[in-house]
């Protein structure tokens, strides 16, 4: 008796191991509602550009399915397009070139997307963070205090003051970072 479930159990853990292990194509309704989710991620994006579940969503997608580049050239296409979104569409391409960790790009993305929308603070703390990875430290202190001059909500605030804060402390000006 021991030994017939022993084996049973044997044969449907193999059985469930050889399931998992076979590639099954997506059904058309998990892709259709997969391609769904997906453009509503990227709305969110688009309307509010900024790191955060939006952003890994989107990302996450078109690096599995190997078209970000092609977003990317269509995310430019349309802001060259539409002077009115130009903004929001730069500063997705530079959050994902900066994801890409591909820094000089992305500086210049994010630098593009700031001149058009001056007010924006994430915008300077976001350039100030690939300044930082591409170690352009003095551009990258001037970036978050550029940020910090643009009146941040508290919640933004933090982050930026944090990350200037240790750069101040990388560079050894312990006084500045107090």
């Amino acid at each position: 008796m021991i030994a017939r479930s022993s084996l049973t159990l044997t044969v449907i853990y193999w059985l469930g191991f050889v399931s998992i292990a076979i590639p099954q194509e997506p059904s058309p309704s998990t892709a259709e509602s997969e391609n769904k989710s997906l453009e509503r991620f990227e709305a969110v994006l688009l309307r509010s550009p900024k790191k955060g579940i939006a952003f890994d969503k989107v990302y996450e997608a078109h690096i599995q399915r190997g078209d970000l580049d092609e977003y990317l050239q269509q995310l430019e296409s349309k802001a060259v397009a539409n002077s009115t979104i130009a903004a929001n569409h730069y500063a997705v391409i530079g959050l994902l070139e900066s994801q890409r960790s591909r820094d000089l790009p992305a500086i210049a993305w994010l630098k593009k997307a700031e001149e058009l929308a001056p007010n924006e603070p994430m915008l300077s703390f976001y350039v100030a963070q690939s300044e930082v990875f591409a170690g352009r430290t003095s551009d990258a202190i001037e970036s978050f205090q550029r940020a910090l001059g643009k009146n941040p909500t508290k919640l933004d605030r933090l982050p930026i003051e944090e990350s200037l804060a240790r750069l101040y402390l990388r560079t050894q000006q312990r006084d500045k970072a107090e």
